[in-house]
């Protein structure tokens, strides 16, 4: 069955994006490849995963706060790369960047695995899941041979405090038998999800803008196959579609329009079907060697891909949750990490386009705790509740970074803004509940921290120069101390542990990138934390 949805752009716009991809493929070619040679000749350690992080997660029965290990192999990669006409694969991903380009033995994958809860256990933060998120396809026996899977699931069978695993294929290898043998590795009271990227529900957009590889139907026999499955295995399989927040070629308001399109086609596809699925929303992140990276460089194509911004990603969540209420689709979120080689992020920045406003970590990170919560008020209690206190004014205000990202990109009765006033009163109340007064007073703190590190901040000049210093420098380990001085200074009686996980200097070293954890030891909380600054940067 040829399943046909209306497309939200119009056929000028298609026109257009044709004409623009045509020109963009020859060059993506040659960018790729440029890419890919560079990245070939790294020094590649096959003795660990190719990236390993603890992120919030769906809440589970032992915690409040729930984590998960998401970790990325170093292997072959995603074969639908080496059977693409064009030999590109999915346009904006990045993910090749870190295989190891070559077959790697099965002792080799699994010897990964260990380094990689080593160093999740190592990050001194709970996870009661674990997310395989490599390159390519769990499923597909031609990356991940069935001995390979049943080592890795062995693995997992005997962690007792695991309670969901997630694994990712396309829909040509969802099968019931490898599903079956999936589910027989693992213990009866484990979840299993299988996340399928759909990225969008538009035939258009996923045909051309995003190059996928298969069709709409592909996607429901996948679902179809899962659900025949759970009904053996009850409780013990979902599906979990991805969702590209902004895909290429696209605007932002074209980004939310078809986000929101996808999630109520997949509502009424799990109505249909009588099955559950997820929706994960994965902000699209500007990572080199892509399709994006080469239309954010290259002046000459058109059209220039603008970052995405986090304003759109919680409209979105606004719109598909806040309106529905009860009857809506569980949706997550993506951390904007979760790419290899990363160029540029998606974040809500200032008027420069280069550095990223003060609010965008607590946009971020109470987007990030919803996927442990699913409360909307809670998220808008904490964006409201911080902005007034360093702002003092509300966060819809009319010249609020908010406002401004409306007006620039012509979104007309934002769910936002209609939500937060109409259901002021719920999130005053919700803003005084214990869970969400702990949010915004770490938030606050963290938010007062980057007011010094960003050059904000008129009373830490000093310090500020200090931060600078160790990032020209290199050194990851008195840059934390540096941070750690900060938060001395802005919370004196917290108990907080700040790791520097990674550092980058921009073009003509203008400016800063610092990305590093922050663990609150008496809350036992970790919150994620990325900031692109200026250099030189004073108030």
């Amino acid at each position: 069955m040829n399943i046909k949805r209306p497309s939200i752009l119009s056929q000028d716009r298609k026109a257009a994006i044709k004409a623009n991809r045509a020109m963009a493929i020859l060059e993506l070619k040659l960018h790729r490849e440029r890419h890919k040679a560079l990245m070939s000749r790294r020094e590649i350690n096959l003795s660990e995963p190719a990236w390993v992080r603890v992120n919030p997660g769906p809440s589970s029965s032992r915690a409040r706060s729930s984590y998960r290990l998401c970790i990325g192999f170093q292997n072959i990669g995603c074969k639908y790369r080496e059977r693409d006409a064009e030999g590109l694969g999915c346009l904006m991903c990045g993910y090749y960047a870190r295989t190891a380009f070559k077959d790697v033995d099965r002792k080799v994958i699994v010897e990964q695995f260990k380094a990689g809860l080593i160093a999740g256990y190592g990050e001194g933060t709970r996870f009661d899941s674990i997310e395989f998120l490599n390159d390519g396809s769990f499923l597909n026996t031609d990356e991940f041979d069935k001995e390979t899977q049943a080592d890795l699931l062995a693995t997992v069978s005997r962690m007792r405090y695991i309670e969901r695993v997630l694994i990712e294929s396309r829909p040509e290898h969802v099968n019931g038998s490898a599903l079956r043998f999936v589910l027989d590795q693992l213990r009866g009271d484990q979840l299993l999800e299988v996340g399928i990227g759909l990225e969008t529900a538009d035939d258009f957009i996923r045909d051309v803008c995003i190059n996928k590889g298969f069709a709409l139907e592909e996607f429901e026999d996948a679902v179809s196959e899962i659900a025949c499955v759970a009904q053996e295995y009850p409780n013990r399989i979902s599906t979990v579609a991805y969702l590209l927040v902004k895909p290429p070629f696209l605007t932002q308001r074209e980004g939310v329009e078809d986000a929101l399109s996808t999630l109520e086609y997949l509502h009424a596809l799990g109505a249909r079907r009588h099955v559950h699925i997820v929706a994960k929303l994965e902000p699209a992140a500007i990572a080199d060697g892509t399709i994006l990276s080469l239309l954010y460089q290259n002046a000459e194509l058109r059209p220039h891909y603008e970052p995405l911004s986090y304003w759109a990603v919680l409209e979105i969540l606004a719109r598909a949750v806040g309106k529905k209420g009860g009857d809506a689709i569980e949706v997550r979120i993506g951390a904007r990490e979760d790419m290899d080689d990363v160029l540029m992020a998606p974040a809500i920045y200032n008027a420069d386009g280069e550095t990223f406003h003060p609010l965008d970590f607590v946009v971020y990170e109470s987007l990030q705790k919803f996927n442990q919560h699913q409360d909307i008020l809670r998220v808008l209690a904490v964006v409201s509740r911080v902005y007034h206190r360093f702002y003092g004014g509300p966060f819809d205000g009319r010249d609020s970074s908010l406002m401004q990202w409306l007006v620039q990109n012509a979104i007309e009765g934002s769910a936002i803004v209609e939500f937060a006033r109409q259901n002021s009163e719920a999130i005053k109340q919700e803003a005084e509940t214990e869970d969400a007064k702990y949010d915004i007073e770490l938030m606050s703190m963290i938010y007062a921290v980057l007011d010094i590190m960003e050059g904000y901040s008129k009373d830490a000049r000093d310090l500020k120069q200090s931060i600078e210093d160790a990032l020209m420098s290199g050194d990851k380990k008195s840059l934390g101390l540096r941070i750690d001085d900060c938060f001395k200074g802005v919370a004196p009686g917290a108990i907080l542990q700040s790791t520097v996980i990674d550092t980058k200097r921009g073009r003509d070293s203008q400016y800063g990138e610092v990305f590093f954890d922050v663990k609150d030891l008496l809350g036992d909380e970790k919150v994620s934390v990325w900031s692109r600054f200026a250099l030189g940067r004073r108030v």
